[in-house]
Parts: C-alpha cells; structure tokens; sequence
C-alpha cells in the first residue's frame, strides 16, 4: 500500500467522523493518515504526518478560509472539497480558495477516485518500496546514534522525501538529545500494554522535525521501555513501511 494516496480529512464540528470517514477508509488506494475536526488539529496533522491530499467538507462560505489556509502554507498538498450543495457560486470560490477538485456528498465511490487521481501531487504517483534499515552499536559508545540520525539526514535530502527513524535503544537511546527535541509522546505510549496502535495514535507519536526526518522516541521511563509489546512494534514498522521510503 505504499503507492496509496496519503489523506487527511476535515470534517464539520457537526458530523458524525466515523461515518463520514468509512467512506474513505474503503476506497482503494486511498489512506487515511488524520481524521479532525478544528482547524489547530488539522494544522498540527499536517505539521507531524506526510499528506498527499486534503478532503474539507465544506460548511457554505464560512469554511474557505481553512481551504485557502491549506493551499498558502502547504501548496505542495491536493485540496478536495466536500459539501452537500452544489451551488455554482460556491464551487467557484472554493477552486479560488484552492480546491483542486470538488466531490458532492453523498459521495459517490466512482467520483471519489477520480477526484483522488487527479488531486493527488503528480511527485507521488511513482510507487516505492520501503526500506528497513538497522544501525547496531557493537559496545556502548561505538556512535551507532551519530550514524543513524546522519543517515536518516542524508537520505532524506538524497530522496527529497521524509523518512523515518525509531530509537529502539529502548532504555538508553538518545536519538532526541541528539536532535535537541524532546517529543510529546514515546514508542510506549503506542506499543505498550492496552493500547490499540492506528493511524492516529501514529501521527500523534511522529515527532515532525525540519530537516525531513521523523522520529519515534524511546520511554523517557526505565519502567515503561519494559511494557512495550513486540507485536505492536512490529505493526509500526508495518505501518511506518506505508508512510515513509526509509524507515
């Protein structure tokens, strides 16, 4: 699925998301990476996640401004705009706002993908083939950090693509200190016991930086690093596989 069209959807405060989001969800070559409501969380889902397209159900006039926020401080991103009418007027603004494409609701499957297919950034329709990479220290000190994180670096600005790097020294990794971050959320807080790992708890964990790397953090607890499920680990990095080039 790594060829699958990247979505984050923005819903009406009013609209039932799961629903609304079911239509998505079983659209082929499509995935859904964010599912908000309030425009702080579609700006943060956009900051920390790799979106190709954007779909905003649209609330008449009032809603244009999220779209034409969109299209200015992310052109690199489709907008499909989403709404019951089918006023004309309306639909002119929100092209002029920044909707490349415009899908009536109830929506209609067959329209829906042809809205995907021409929405979609034109540098994303190549498939490609994730790649897990592994640096292991041989003894403490042995700089297999330094290496990791100059890799990830080099290898987003070699692909020009995001990539991903998970610490998974999971009781002394220092990925974060190296990087002079300190992430909101660690691979405890989605691998551990009692948690259900999904799209959203991922793009929560993914801590977005500057220079096109991604990472997962270790616990910033001793005790937490012991409560991480290995199933679950292996799903990130199934998961991870469907995002990111490099992993």
């Amino acid at each position: 699925m790594t060829d699958a069209a990247r979505i984050c959807i923005f819903a009406q405060p009013t609209t039932e998301m799961a629903g609304f989001r079911a239509v998505f969800d079983a659209q082929e070559g499509v995935l859904v990476v964010g599912a908000v409501s309030d425009v702080e969380s579609l700006r943060e889902s956009l900051l920390r996640t790799d979106v190709d397209i954007v779909v905003a159900q649209l609330d008449g006039e009032s809603t244009l401004d999220v779209v034409e926020g969109v299209a200015k401080n992310t052109p690199e991103i489709g907008i499909i705009g989403v709404s019951g009418s089918n006023d004309a007027n309306l639909i002119i603004k929100a092209m002029r706002a920044g909707c490349a494409q415009w899908v009536c609701e109830p929506i209609d499957s067959e329209d829906l993908r042809n809205a995907v297919a021409r929405a979609r950034p034109a540098k994303v329709t190549c498939a490609h083939t994730s790649r897990r990479i592994c640096v292991v220290g041989s003894s403490g000190g042995s700089g297999a950090t330094t290496v990791a994180c100059n890799l990830a670096i080099e290898l987003a600005h070699i692909t020009q693509q995001r990539n991903a790097l998970v610490d998974l020294n999971l009781e002394y990794g220092d990925v974060s200190c190296s990087f002079d971050c300190t992430p909101k959320y660690s691979i405890a807080d989605i691998c551990g016991e009692n948690v259900e790992l999904d799209w959203d708890i991922l793009n929560a964990a993914l801590h977005k930086l500057p220079c096109d790397v991604s990472i997962i953090a270790r616990p910033e607890r001793l005790e937490d690093a012991r409560q991480i499920n290995p199933e679950s680990v292996d799903l990130l990095f199934r998961m991870l596989g469907d995002l990111f080039p490099s992993v």
